[in-house]
């Protein structure tokens, strides 16, 4: 039922690495006391007008509390031509995430009046890049125990990213309009990714997300997994964070 179209095949990457923009770039700065939460910066690359960045949040000890992707004002109102976007995470012991990708879609993708509007697509993915720019168009479906309940596919597997799962449920499916929703994906039967997948209105009107995470059964990777996903503004920073979080070791 969900396929992103495959001109991922001719992917346009864009910008250069900074290191050590975290501040002024709305990544989420929460470093004030020896006792709190430290932010990691990944990778911070441009993306249309401004620029997207990965991080890690991590507590005194080092141990992970969450991930996210920073986007810029300029960034979501100004995104330009379609584009990809991969953004290294900071390794931290126990988190099985690798790396974060951004991908934009000026005219969406299929299915038809379902995801063809314009949107971004926040990959959290726990295969590392090598294996990423491996993957084919075939792939045999995961087993039924790694996918959440109410989850469904067309079967079909992109390149370069996997089969995606969609939750059948999601108001898209049930004649209201796209705004965001939260997929999962599979490359040779593992789990490959979780994907909030979010409109471009949607963000302008920054109407805010804290969401439950659908949990499947098992988890074929040990580590840290999300049970929310966060999606917020901040207009001092002028920046989005997308944000999976809430992390349960599986």
């Amino acid at each position: 039922m969900h396929r992103v179209l495959e001109q991922h095949g001719r992917r346009i990457t864009c910008g250069i690495t900074i290191i050590g923009l975290a501040f002024g770039l709305g990544i989420p700065q929460r470093a004030i006391g020896s006792d709190d939460p430290v932010t990691r910066a990944g990778a911070s690359k441009a993306l249309g007008a401004g620029t997207a960045s990965s991080w890690v949040t991590v507590d005194a000890n080092g141990a992970p509390l969450s991930i996210g992707i920073t986007i810029s004002d300029a960034a979501v109102l100004n995104p330009g031509a379609e584009a990809e976007v991969p953004l290294p995470l900071p390794a931290v012991a126990g988190l099985p995430f690798k790396t974060a990708v951004v991908d934009w879609h000026p005219h969406g993708h299929e299915p038809p009046h379902v995801y063809d509007v314009p949107h971004f697509d926040f990959h959290f993915y726990i295969i590392d890049e090598a294996t990423r720019m491996k993957v084919g168009s075939q792939s045999p479906k995961p087993d039924e125990r790694l996918v959440p309940a109410g989850y469904i596919t067309d079967g079909s597997t992109v390149p370069m990213m996997g089969m995606h799962y969609v939750p059948s449920a999601a108001p898209e499916f049930h004649g209201q309009p796209f705004t965001q929703t939260l997929i999962y994906g599979y490359t040779d039967g593992a789990m490959a990714f979780i994907e909030p997948m979010v409109t471009q209105k949607f963000l302008l009107e920054s109407p805010g997300v804290d969401a439950m995470i659908t949990q499947p059964a098992a988890f074929d990777t040990h580590g840290l997994y999300p049970t929310r996903y966060r999606i917020s503004h901040d207009t001092g920073q002028h920046a989005y964070t997308i944000e999976l979080t809430d992390l349960v070791q599986r």
